[in-house]
């Protein structure tokens, strides 16, 4: 499925050490990324390794703009906005089963239920739809 072309290519990831490796190939882009997170999902399954990769990203200059899930984890994880390059707004409503990161011209989708599982995509207009789609909630958002 990943020939070349102008087909979208899609990378697939299994396992904890399969979800690792997708938030590590977001350590390479060369802008922000934008997110909707549940932190209480991400802690509960990699506490130890989500603790540091928000360190790692911000040593390497990119900025996070996250859509949060509200809870526990989500007000600590705020609290190092500004030492992590991070930006947060943080909502009440809806439900958020997987964890979703936009940048460049990807889009990673990570599922923290078993069988733990993601993709990256990698198609230009399907990153930019759903960065227009982040972005329309984000300027709503108190």
């Amino acid at each position: 499925f990943n020939l070349a072309g102008n087909k979208p290519k899609v990378h697939f990831y299994q396992g904890i050490d399969g979800l690792q490796k997708i938030y590590q190939a977001t350590w390479q882009s060369k802008e922000p990324i934008y997110a909707f997170s549940d932190y209480e999902k991400m802690m509960y399954l990699m506490e130890n390794w989500m603790l540091e990769y928000p360190k790692e990203r911000a040593r390497r200059g990119i900025k996070f703009f996250c859509i949060a899930k509200d809870g526990p984890w989500a007000r600590k994880m705020a609290l190092k906005n500004v030492e992590q390059k991070r930006e947060m707004k943080i909502i009440k409503e809806g439900t958020f089963e997987t964890e979703i990161n936009i940048y460049e011209n990807k889009v990673a989708i990570v599922s923290f239920q078993r069988p733990f599982a993601g993709v990256i995509i990698e198609d230009q207009a399907i990153a930019q739809t759903l960065k227009s789609i982040w972005q329309m909630l984000w300027a709503r958002l108190p």
